[in-house]
């Protein structure tokens, strides 16, 4: 009984009532039962769309990408893959379900767009480099100021591969006063801080651009990320 997706089901309808149950079943991990089976039993008795599309969001988040699907298709009152303003885009993204990620983006209809950042600035605060690429690369992408806040999130949190690929699409390391070169230094991201330091020269006058670029260039810039990584003022700030 306690693997029987259809008695789990109506449990749920009796004691949570039918949109609760449905949440509950698009949010499931279990191992131990046929969560797509549980989902299609609640679905009898609940809408796909109920509360603003918060099913949708559930699935995403715990990266049931079959879910997802299942609730986008369903045959009445399926749910817009950008309800609640990409809240599901937001989830998948923040947990690195790429399958997810890339099944709402390319949506036939109502796909969320990467435009407003918040998907870009979690995946980036996790490390999610595959999710990042995805974003990046959407038919609506995040904005430069969405980029650079990423930026800042993945230095702060030693995302070396994250902070490369949001240089590579745009954002600037010089953005509010070196925050991100700070917040990397507080947290001795070396790596970073070099990378960060290297890329706001190629930002200046094209003479100290060849410098930084030469051997003694990249000599310097060890030099200076150690003054930053020994500098414990920063620490009480970032």
């Amino acid at each position: 009984m306690l693997n029987d997706p259809g008695r789990i089901a109506f449990l749920l309808n009796d004691v949570h009532g039918p949109d609760e149950a449905l949440l509950r079943a698009a949010g499931c991990t279990s191992t131990h039962i046929d969560r797509l089976a549980l989902l299609r039993a609640t679905l009898e008795t609940a809408r796909a769309d109920c509360m603003g599309g918060e099913a949708l969001v559930r699935a995403a988040c715990v990266g049931h990408e079959a879910a997802v699907r299942l609730l986008l298709e369903w045959k009445e009152h399926a749910p817009r893959a950008d309800c609640r303003c990409g809240a599901a885009l937001r989830s998948a993204a923040c947990g690195g379900h790429e399958a997810v990620v890339r099944l709402l983006l390319e949506w036939r209809e109502h796909a969320p767009k990467a435009v407003g950042g918040a998907a870009l600035v979690g995946a980036a605060k996790k490390g999610h480099e595959a999710v990042v690429h995805m974003l990046l690369a959407s038919a609506h992408p995040p904005t430069t100021i969405a980029r650079n806040e990423a930026l800042i999130y993945a230095a702060r949190n030693g995302h070396e591969a994250v902070a490369r690929r949001l240089l590579d699409s745009g954002a600037q390391a010089c953005y509010r006063d070196d925050e991100a070169l700070y917040c990397a230094a507080a947290r001795r991201h070396e790596a970073i801080v070099i990378l960060l330091l290297q890329r706001k020269a190629h930002g200046a006058r094209s003479k100290w651009r060849r410098f930084m670029d030469s051997p003694e260039g990249e000599s310097y810039s060890r030099e200076l990320a150690q003054e930053l990584l020994a500098a414990d003022c920063i620490y009480i700030y970032y």
